[in-house]
Formats: structure tokens, sequence, C-alpha cells
């Protein structure tokens, strides 16, 4: 899938042909909330679980997050291009 980005706005690189996008999953220890004002209540299972004010706040943060990601990547976008070594280009790709 990047690789098909960047060949279709001309991003190759020659470290980015490793790359690969996937998720993680992690088990869950514990089906009690771990820590602060709710901490020992049962987990929510799905979003309607929790109160309205804690889901607007976690909209708030995606959207504020998604407002900066594509600035990040727009000002970094010449970083890649311009590592002053192979090893700096591979920790970019990295991270």
């Amino acid at each position: 899938m990047f690789n098909d980005w960047a060949q279709r706005h001309r991003r190759q690189h020659k470290g980015t042909s490793r790359l690969s996008f996937r998720y993680a999953l992690c088990a869950i220890d514990t089906e009690e909330i771990e820590f602060g004002s709710y901490k020992g209540r049962r987990k929510w299972e799905i979003a309607t679980d929790s109160t309205q004010q804690m889901r607007d706040a976690l909209m708030n943060m995606i959207v504020y997050q998604g407002d900066t990601e594509f600035a990040s990547v727009e000002q970094q976008r010449n970083l890649l291009e311009n590592a002053p070594t192979d090893w700096d280009a591979a920790q970019l790709l990295a991270s």
C-alpha cells in the first residue's frame, strides 16, 4: 500500500521498499480501568458505555491530531531526501 502511494507521488527512496503498514493488538490484562477517576470500574466495551463528555473529548483529540498530522508531514516531506547519511534515512523510515 505505501509503495503504491510512493510510486504515484514519485516519492521513492531506497529504504521505502521495506516499509509496510500493519496494526498490532495486545492482550487485555484486566477488565478494570487501571487509573484515573474511573479506576477499578469495568472497562467500556462500546463507545456508548462511556459518557458523552468523554466521547466529545476523544473526538476533539482525534480532530486535533488529524488537523496537525498532515501539516507535520508536509513540513517534513523533504527530510527523507535530504538525510545526511543512509543511517539517518533508515532511522526516519523506522520511526
